[in-house]
């Protein structure tokens, strides 16, 4: 399609394919109405005019197409010159965040209808972004590079100054790209300033590492992943591990302007878990390295920077000088620690630049403090993990997972009542032909993305079957459906190779995931939960596209997997194959296999009411305190929890449900504002799925599931 006028897609000539480089896009623009610009990139862009931060982008799109985002700027054009800075990362590695497709940027500047600026035409002249560090550490296993800078007092001149003298670098035309709209909504980028100071205290800069990290964002090996470890300027969790904090109290300042003295620190509280673009102001006196380190709570009563296995640290090394300070990337935090070596300080309004859905969403009331401040921690949720595409968490990976976009689709209809968000994520598994290393036919467990070892989890395959199953439902858009048919009848034929003599599926291939719990270590050689979820799909094809066969198939399944597992009063979790290549069902027992079975079908309220009748009265949030079935393994939020929820609403148990919620969620929503991973602070503490809680706090969970 083609989306521009006149641009061509440009980077510094023979670099396209180099790790980490960053170049700034400059224009000159006299004040005009009706002026839009047109941009896309790999890998991700920022826009500033006169200084101002403008917007970041673009969405994300499947291997080979490239999504261009329009922005009106007539609005930011208020003086008589003004300038627009485009910055653009090219990481070139592999990630769950960004694909690894050699960088770019095309851009042109229509005003009145006219071409006042195209890259490779006129308009537009580029520099290496010099002040920040290129060769530094990935900031997790999913997401690439961390940031680090080195700047003087001339750092940001480019932006507000039309004089301003840079080294300009060549560029080249790299190819003919596959432009398409962006399909979906724009942030809006408002600010969230930092609401007080709680702790303060003594930082002081030791030589040696007190304290060593060491994960496979810095040691795995593979191809177009990280730079050698000897090749990095700067190892940011390093230098952090080098800072020793003492003398620590705890306090009650505001955040407005902040003097930080040499060797102290501070940390400010952002009120609430938030996810966002981080922007301040700052002046030193002298020579100064500044470090932000974050996370989204407190552990142990501190900051810690890598309990999500991530490097939440910036360093900034600043000459003497006043500068306003913009992240590059979005991080999520509730807690930052600033801290200061070589001179004092003074930090003024500190913020998070949102970045996420736009704000104007469905409020609620239920007369229950505690349901309304849950319901509002899912609206925070669902917000900063739904912008181009739903992500899994807006921190450590910002990916595009399938299973969890099963809950958050239900979410965003029930806000909006559209699934626009849902169809963009579902259309990038569908348009490419392929996807490199997954195995064909199969779909990666996560996209847009690249293959980083195992890279394919085929429940998710199922269960993006059961989403599609659901998306018709709520839009009836059977030509979308039907573009999908080829990816879903490639996935049933490939697990097809896995049926047994009794169309179970045995030893499957890839990262066979039911839950975080007991539940995935009980995966091989049959899982009995992977095979409820085996039947479903067969049946949701069938109701696709109205394969009879299929639906008889999922019927007999369903019906074996009751034969075989089903004893002793509860469904058990996989056979194990002896040395006579015979199917043993093993005495493990998880909760979460239980819950498969009723929401997958192979059970229901009437058909095992005792089964039933032991879920409801000796299960749930309490269980814990009240474990009268310790011989079976526990489930977790994700999706065991969310499973047991969901067939509360399904059964109209509203009461228990609203208990329940309270029980699961508000020690969550009392912590960080918004709603975790696990059923603990272990990982993520803001996890997209989790916002399907609105769902049922708004509908009784009468709109999905009928008894």
């Amino acid at each position: 399609m083609n989306i521009f006028k006149e641009a061509v897609p440009v980077w510094k000539k023979g670099c396209e394919k180099e790790k980490n480089l960053t170049l700034i896009f400059r224009n000159i623009l006299k004040k005009s109405d009706n002026c839009l610009i047109s941009l896309s990139c790999s890998s991700l862009y920022q826009i500033f005019i006169n200084g101002n931060f403008i917007a970041t982008g673009p969405a994300r799109a499947a291997h080979g197409y490239y999504k261009v985002d329009t922005i009106d700027i007539s609005r930011y054009l208020t003086n008589n010159t003004n300038i627009i800075t485009i910055y653009v990362a090219g990481y070139n590695v592999k990630s769950f965040y960004h694909l690894n497709q050699p960088a770019f940027l095309c851009a042109e500047i229509i005003c009145s209808g006219k071409v006042v600026a195209a890259t490779g035409k006129s308009g537009f002249e580029a520099t290496k972004y010099t002040e920040r560090i290129q060769k530094v550490q990935r900031y997790s296993y999913q997401r690439p590079f961390c940031e680090v800078y080195k700047a003087d007092e001339n750092f940001g001149g480019i932006n507000i100054n039309p004089g301003f003298s840079f080294q300009k670098t060549e560029l080249a035309n790299t190819g003919k790209k596959n432009f398409i709209p962006r399909d979906v909504y724009y942030s809006e980028y408002n600010k969230r300033f930092a609401k007080s100071i709680i702790m303060e205290g003594e930082a002081t800069f030791f030589n040696e590492v007190l304290r060593r990290y060491d994960d496979r964002a810095l040691t795995y090996e593979a191809e177009d992943f990280l730079f050698d470890r000897n090749e990095l300027e700067v190892e940011s969790t390093l230098n952090a591990g080098k800072i020793n904090f003492s003398n620590i109290k705890q306090t009650e300042q505001t955040a407005d302007n902040v003097l930080i003295r040499n060797n102290t620190f501070k940390v400010f509280d952002m009120g609430i878990n938030t996810t966002g673009i981080i922007d301040f102001e700052i002046s030193v006196n002298s020579d100064t390295e500044v470090y932000f380190t974050f996370d989204e709570i407190l552990k142990d009563g501190f900051v810690d920077y890598t309990r999500m296995e991530c490097c939440n640290v910036i360093i900034w090394h600043l000459k003497k000088g006043k500068y306003h300070i913009t992240s590059f990337e979005p991080y999520t935090l509730r807690y930052l620690c600033a801290s200061v070596f070589g001179s004092e300080a003074e930090i003024s309004d500190l913020n998070i630049i949102s970045v996420g859905f736009p704000d104007s969403l469905c409020t609620f009331s239920s007369g229950s403090e505690k349901l309304d401040l849950i319901y509002n921690s899912a609206l925070e949720t669902f917000r900063q993990n739904v912008s181009d595409i739903y992500m899994d968490c807006p921190s450590r990976e910002r990916a595009g997972w399938l299973c969890d976009s099963f809950f958050t689709a239900r979410t965003e209809y029930e806000l909006t009542g559209k699934s626009v968000v849902e169809k963009a994520f579902l259309n990038n598994f569908i348009i490419p032909d392929s996807f490199p290393g997954v195995p064909d036919g199969m779909l990666p467990m996560c996209y847009p993305s690249d293959a980083i070892g195992k890279h394919h989890i085929p429940n998710w395959a199922m269960w993006f079957v059961l989403e599609l199953e659901e998306y018709l439902e709520r839009t009836a858009d059977r030509e979308f459906i039907e573009k999908a048919k080829e990816k879903v009848y490639g996935i049933l034929n490939f697990l097809k190779i896995y049926e047994n003599e009794d169309k179970l599926l045995e030893k499957l291939d890839g990262w066979i995931f039911v839950e975080w719990s007991q539940a995935n270590k009980l995966v091989q050689d049959i899982n009995f939960p992977t095979n409820m979820l085996y039947a479903r799909f067969k049946k949701a094809i069938g109701n696709l596209y109205n394969d009879e066969k299929l639906l008889e198939e999922s019927n007999e399944l369903q019906r074996k997997i009751r034969e075989l597992s089903y004893f002793n009063g509860f469904f058990h979790d996989r056979a194990l194959i002896n040395e006579n290549k015979k199917a043993k069902v093993t005495d493990e027992i998880t909760e979460t296999c239980q819950y498969y079975a009723f929401f997958m079908e192979t059970a229901t309220k009437d058909t095992f009411p005792e089964l039933w009748n032991t879920l409801i009265c000796d299960f749930g949030p309490h269980r814990r305190e009240n474990n009268k079935w310790e011989n079976i393994y526990f489930s977790n939020a994700f999706i065991g929890n969310y499973l047991r929820l969901d067939l509360l609403a399904k059964y109209r148990y509203h009461q228990q449900l609203l208990c329940e919620i309270e029980g699961y969620f508000y020690n969550m929503a009392k912590t960080t504002g918004t709603l975790w991973e696990h059923d603990n602070t272990f990982a993520s503490c803001n996890h997209a799925f989790t916002s399907h809680i609105i769902v049922w706090l708004r509908n009784g969970g009468n709109k999905f599931g009928k008894s």
